[in-house]
């Protein structure tokens, strides 16, 4: 199972900004400020953000494949639609393992992430059935949801009951 990395929740970026402007205050000048600006957004990101995604990657990649004989075929393609998802979007280079307690809002969370929408538009292209976004998007950030929670809703959706 996944583990929060060692910085988690991600910080919210206002405070961030109010924390970084109390360290560094610059000139009054419209161009130094939208320079100051920049620096602030590109450090929160790329030295923040993405730290907290590498420890992510790290975690997914480094894991040994789990067990999934319990499981039926439909729920295997679920998972290695959503393992393709993951390995897309965080450029992991071969398929990671995804096990059914790994945490939705850890697994699907990155810098520009767009795990959840790929991993969606592929769900609906390979089993020809609509998901609604806002209802699959709930399932997503719900605190505590897991992929197993999520396997259990896209059977529900594939069964006509969601």
């Amino acid at each position: 199972m996944l583990v929060p990395p060692s910085l988690w929740p991600p910080p919210d970026y206002e405070t961030w900004v109010t924390e970084y402007q109390a360290r560094f205050s610059l000139s009054r000048f419209t161009i130094v400020r939208w320079f100051q600006q920049w620096c602030r957004t590109n450090e929160f990101r790329y030295g923040c953000l993405t730290s907290i995604e590498n420890e992510l990657i790290v975690q997914i990649v480094n894991r040994p494949p789990p067990d999934m004989a319990h499981l039926t075929s439909v729920q295997r393609k679920i998972l290695q639609i959503l393992a393709n998802a993951v390995k897309d979007e965080k450029g992991i280079p071969t398929v990671p393992p995804i096990y059914l307690d790994d945490p939705l809002g850890l697994l699907m969370w990155g810098v520009d992430d767009l795990t959840p929408l790929i991993f969606k538009l592929e769900f609906q292209r390979r089993f020809r059935v609509r998901v609604d976004s806002d209802r699959m998007w709930e399932e997503i950030i719900r605190p505590g949801a897991t992929v197993g929670d999520l396997l259990v809703f896209l059977l529900s959706v594939l069964r006509g009951s969601p």
